[in-house]
C-alpha cells in the first residue's frame, strides 16, 4: 500500500513539474504575460485570490480597488459565450485527483476600456495528501490567433449541446414512465388497443388483476376470449358494441366477465372508438370493478364469527341444554335463573325430556307471535341436525317476550363433537336485544356508508366522463381542424375559415382547464378573497366594456340599473366580485335568443351592519329558462341542462358551480328562478365593508385613437425574454408583425447582463418569462431594479404561464409593471405595452 502511495505521489510531482515547466516557458516566450494563484481549504472551496499587477494591468485595471482580488473579477470579464466552457475546463482540473488533466484553454475577455481580445490561460495546480486542491497558480498570455481555440469552443458547445438533447430525451421517458405510474395506481382498469388487430394494446395495473393477466403480452391473447365470453343484462349494448366495430362512438354500460383464473367480476364501464388523425381506429375503456365492498365484508364477517363462536362458551348463555338418543332426551348444562317462562319449560321438560316436545312448549309461552312460524320451521331437529353438519355453529334468532318487555334472543346448536354420525348436540339460549340493536344501527351506518362510497364512484365515474368528453372535444377539433388546414395551404379562404375554427376550439379548451384550475384552488383552499378599495360604477363600467362586444354580436339588449345604492365605494375583491357577474351574466347571453334582453339591477338594502353595506345583485335574461329540476343541480360541477346539451351550446358545467363557492367564500347567498322558455332570475346577496373616504375622480385625459396608439407603438425596441425556442419564436413572430422590433434573451442572466451592457434608450420595454433554468423572471427583475443606470427603471412586464392571483401579486413585488397570462393574446398585449409606455 505504502508502495502505491509513493508511486502515486511521484506521478502527481512529475505532472506538476510538467505544468510548471509550460508556465516557465510561456513566461519566457512572452512580456505580455499575467501570473494569477487561488487557494482552497480543506473543503476543496475558495480561500483567496490573488490577482498580480500584471494580470490586472493587462486588462487595463491599475489597482486592487479597481479589480478585488475575488473570482467574479476575473470570471465577469469573460465573455458570455465563453463562460460556461472555461468553468467546465477549470472544473474538470479541480475534480482530477489523478493530475492527468492539464489546464491549458484559450478565451476571450473584456478589457477596461472595452472590447474583447483572446488570451490563453495555463495552470498547475498543487494537491493535498488526499488530492484535494492547495494552490491553483497559472499564468495569461495575450493571444494573437484564435483559430484553434475557436474549434475548440465549438466542438465543446456541440458536446454541451448533444448531452442536453440527452437530457431532454432522458426526462421525456421520465415523463412518460411517470404517466404510467399514475395510470397504474388508478382504482379505474384502463384498456386501450388498436382495431380491427386488436394490437398496440395497453392495460393499467387494475385491468391486468381484474383480467388476471400477468402482462400485457398475455392480454394479448387472453384479453379477445374473456371479453367474448362476456354476459352483458342489456342486450342493446350488445348492438352498440357490434355497431362500433365500424363506426365511431361511445356506450356506458354494465357486464360481468370471467377471467382465464376463474375469478368473476361485475363491471361498470365507459367505452369509446375514436379515428385519430393518422385514420387508426383506437378502441379506450375505462371500468370499475364493483363486485365486492371489502370494507363491508370484512365488518359482516367479524360480525358473523362473534355471533357463530360460541361452542364451549356456556358461560356466556342463559341457560345450555344437551339433546341426546337422537332427540328423544334432553338434559340441562345450566339453571334458568330468575326466569319464569324457562322454569316452566324446564318443568315441563322434566315431565317430557323430548326436544321437539320442549321447543313447541316453550314457543308457544316466550316466542313473539309474528315470529313462531319461522321458529317452529328452524328449530325442527332434522333441520337443527343438518344445519349443524354443515357448519360448527348453528343460529336461531327470534323476538322474545317477557313481563311486557319485547327483546331478542338466539339460540345457538353445535355438536357435541365433529363426526358425521354424531346427533348430540347442545343448544344455548342468549339475550342478543343490545347486539342486534347495535346491528341495526351498524348496519344503517354500513347502509351510509355504502351509499356514499357509491356516490363517490358515480361522481368519479362522472368526472372522468365529462372530462373525458369535455377535452376530447375541443382537442379533436384542433387536432382535425389542423390536419385539414395543412392539406389546404394553397386555398386562403379555406386555410382561414379553418384556423379561425381552431382559435374558436382553442379558446373553449383554455376556459375549461381555467375552469378546472378554478375549481381545484377553491376545492384545495388554496383560492383567497383578496379585499381592496373600489367603485362600484367602475366596475360596472368594466363589466359592460367585457360583455358588450358579445351581446352585440348576438344582436341582444343589455340594461345596467341601481336602485337605492348610497355606498358606491367598498371594500371587495374585484376579480371574484367581477368573474361572479360576468359567469351569470355570460350565461344570460349563451342561452339567450336573437333579439333577448340580459339586465343586471344593483339595489342597496337598508339592514346591514354597522360600517358595512348589503347589496342585492338582480341578473335576468329572457333565455330558453331551467326546468325545476335542472335548478336543483345547477350549482353541482357538471352540470348541464338537457336542452343546452341538444343545443348544441358548449360550456365546462363547472361555471355556476364556480359562481356559487366563490358566493360561499363571500359570506354571500345566491338563487335561482326560472321557468323553461321564459327566461332566468338570478339574486346574489352580498355584505362588503364600506371604504373610508372616496377615491377623487381622475382628471379627464385626452383620448388617443386606436390608430394613434399603434402608430405611437411602431419601432418600439422590446428584449423578449423566454428560454422556450418555440414561445420564443410565436412571441417574436407576433411582436414583429405589430411593428416592434425584437430583441431576445434565452435566460435571466442573459437579460441582465444586456441591460448592464447596453445604453440607455437602447431597449424601451422587457417582455420577462418567469419559469427559466439558470436565473427566474423575478430574480432577474430584481437584478435589473439594483442595476446603476438609467436601466433600472425600464418598464418590465411578465408574460407567463403563471396566472393565479398570487402570480400577479408576486410579480409586482419582484418590481414588474404588469402581467400577461399565457397563451398569449396580441390585443391584451398591445394595451400593456400602451399602458406601460404611453
Amino acid at each position: 500500500m505504502d508502495e502505491k502511495n509513493t508511486s502515486l505521489q511521484k506521478s502527481r510531482q512529475e505532472k506538476g513539474l510538467q505544468a510548471n515547466e509550460v508556465v516557465s516557458n510561456e513566461l519566457l516566450a512572452t512580456v505580455a504575460t499575467a501570473l494569477w494563484r487561488i487557494e482552497y481549504d480543506e473543503k476543496g472551496e475558495i480561500y483567496k485570490c490573488i490577482w498580480s499587477s500584471s494580470f490586472r494591468k493587462m486588462f487595463g485595471y491599475e489597482s486592487q480597488a479597481d479589480f478585488p482580488d475575488v473570482w467574479d473579477s476575473w470570471f465577469t470579464l469573460i465573455h458570455p459565450d465563453d463562460k460556461a466552457y472555461v468553468e467546465h475546463e477549470y472544473t474538470a482540473v479541480l475534480q482530477d485527483y489523478t493530475g492527468a488533466k492539464i489546464y491549458d484553454i484559450e478565451y476571450r475577455m473584456r478589457g477596461k476600456q472595452g472590447g474583447y481580445r483572446w488570451y490563453r490561460d495555463v495552470a498547475h495546480i498543487t494537491r493535498r495528501a488526499d488530492g484535494t486542491p492547495l494552490v491553483a497558480e497559472g499564468v495569461v498570455v495575450l493571444e494573437k490567433s484564435s483559430g484553434n481555440e475557436r474549434l475548440r469552443l465549438a466542438l465543446y458547445e456541440a458536446e454541451e449541446a448533444n448531452r442536453e438533447n440527452e437530457a431532454k430525451t432522458e426526462m421525456l421517458r421520465r415523463m412518460e414512465d411517470f404517466n404510467r405510474n399514475i395510470l397504474d395506481k388508478s382504482a379505474c382498469g384502463i384498456v386501450s388497443y388498436r382495431l380491427p388487430k386488436h394490437d398496440n394494446m395497453y392495460l393499467n395495473a387494475e385491468a391486468l388483476r381484474v383480467f388476471g393477466c400477468r402482462d400485457i403480452a398475455e392480454a394479448q391473447t387472453e384479453l379477445p376470449r374473456t371479453l367474448s365470453a362476456a354476459i352483458f343484462n342489456d342486450q342493446a349494448v350488445v348492438a352498440k358494441l357490434i355497431e362500433m366495430q365500424t363506426k365511431d362512438g361511445s356506450v356506458d354500460f354494465e357486464c360481468q366477465i370471467t377471467n382465464s383464473k376463474g375469478r368473476t367480476s361485475n363491471l361498470l364501464l365507459h367505452s369509446e372508438i375514436v379515428t385519430n388523425p393518422l385514420g387508426e381506429r383506437i378502441a379506450y375503456t375505462t371500468f370499475l370493478d364493483v363486485s365486492e365492498n371489502k370494507q363491508l365484508l370484512a365488518i359482516n364477517d367479524r360480525l358473523n364469527k362473534q355471533n357463530h363462536v360460541i361452542n364451549g362458551l356456556a358461560s356466556e348463555y342463559s341457560s345450555v341444554w344437551l339433546i341426546e338418543d337422537d332427540g328423544r332426551f334432553v338434559r340441562r348444562y345450566k339453571g334458568a335463573g330468575d326466569n319464569d317462562y324457562i322454569k316452566e319449560v324446564w318443568k315441563f321438560i322434566g315431565q317430557n325430556p323430548c326436544y321437539n316436545d320442549g321447543i313447541r312448549y316453550y314457543m308457544s309461552l316466550c316466542v313473539h307471535e309474528d315470529d313462531r312460524e319461522d321458529f317452529s320451521q328452524k328449530t325442527q331437529y332434522e333441520t337443527v341436525l343438518a344445519e349443524i353438519r354443515k357448519k360448527p355453529v348453528y343460529n336461531v334468532i327470534y323476538r322474545r317476550h317477557y313481563n311486557g318487555k319485547i327483546e331478542y334472543f338466539k339460540i345457538s346448536y353445535a355438536l357435541v363433537d365433529k363426526s358425521i354420525a354424531s346427533t348430540n348436540f347442545v343448544m344455548g339460549f342468549k339475550n342478543i336485544n343490545d347486539l342486534v340493536l347495535a346491528d341495526h344501527k351498524r348496519n344503517e351506518e354500513l347502509a351510509a356508508a355504502l351509499a356514499a362510497a357509491e356516490q363517490a364512484n358515480s361522481a368519479k365515474t362522472q368526472f372522468l366522463n365529462s372530462m373525458s368528453h369535455d377535452i376530447r372535444t375541443p382537442m379533436n377539433a384542433i387536432i382535425g381542424f389542423t390536419s385539414l388546414a395543412a392539406s389546404h395551404m394553397d386555398k386562403p379562404e379555406v386555410l382561414q375559415a379553418y384556423l379561425q375554427k381552431i382559435s374558436i376550439a382553442s379558446e373553449h379548451l383554455l376556459a375549461l382547464i381555467n375552469d378546472v384550475l378554478d375549481m381545484s384552488r377553491i376545492e384545495s383552499g388554496k383560492m383567497r378573497i383578496l379585499e381592496k378599495p373600489l367603485h362600484l360604477s367602475e366596475l360596472l363600467q368594466e363589466i359592460r366594456t367585457i360583455i358588450q362586444p358579445t351581446v352585440s354580436a348576438k344582436q341582444l339588449e343589455l340594461v345596467f340599473d341601481t336602485v337605492d345604492v348610497e355606498h358606491e365605494h367598498i371594500i371587495s375583491d374585484r376579480l371574484r366580485l367581477m368573474q361572479v357577474l360576468l359567469n351569470i351574466l355570460g350565461n344570460g347571453v349563451k342561452f339567450n335568443k336573437v333579439g333577448g334582453l340580459i339586465s343586471l339591477q344593483i339595489k342597496e338594502e337598508r339592514n346591514a351592519p354597522e360600517g358595512c353595506a348589503k347589496y342585492k345583485f338582480v341578473i335576468r335574461d329572457t333565455g330558453i329558462g331551467m326546468s325545476k329540476e335542472f335548478q336543483k343541480h345547477i350549482f353541482e360541477p357538471f352540470a348541464r341542462a338537457e336542452t343546452a346539451t341538444v343545443s348544441g351550446i358548449q360550456g365546462t358545467g363547472l361555471g355556476m358551480a364556480i359562481t356559487k363557492k366563490i358566493v360561499d367564500m363571500m359570506n354571500g347567498t345566491i338563487t335561482v328562478k326560472s321557468k323553461p322558455g321564459e327566461g332566468t332570475e338570478f339574486d346574489v346577496c352580498l355584505t362588503f365593508r364600506i371604504a373610508e373616504g372616496r377615491k377623487e375622480a381622475a382628471k379627464p385625459q385626452p383620448a388617443q385613437t386606436k390608430a394613434e396608439i399603434e402608430a405611437a407603438l411602431q419601432g418600439k425596441h422590446i428584449l423578449l425574454v423566454e428560454d422556450n425556442k418555440l414561445n420564443q419564436e410565436i412571441a417574436q413572430t407576433i411582436l414583429t408583425e405589430a411593428g416592434f422590433v425584437i430583441d431576445t434573451a434565452d435566460d435571466g442572466t442573459v437579460a441582465v447582463e444586456k441591460l448592464r451592457q447596453s445604453a440607455a434608450g437602447r431597449y424601451d420595454l422587457v417582455l420577462m418569462d418567469i419559469q427559466m433554468p439558470l436565473m427566474d423572471g423575478y430574480e432577474a427583475t430584481r437584478q435589473i431594479r439594483a442595476l446603476n443606470t438609467e436601466n433600472a427603471s425600464i418598464p418590465i412586464i411578465a408574460m407567463t404561464a403563471n396566472a393565479f392571483d398570487e402570480d400577479k401579486e408576486k410579480a409586482l413585488a419582484a418590481g414588474m409593471n404588469g402581467h400577461l397570462a399565457k397563451p398569449i393574446n396580441i390585443c391584451l398585449l398591445k394595451k400593456a405595452i400602451a399602458k406601460a409606455l404611453l
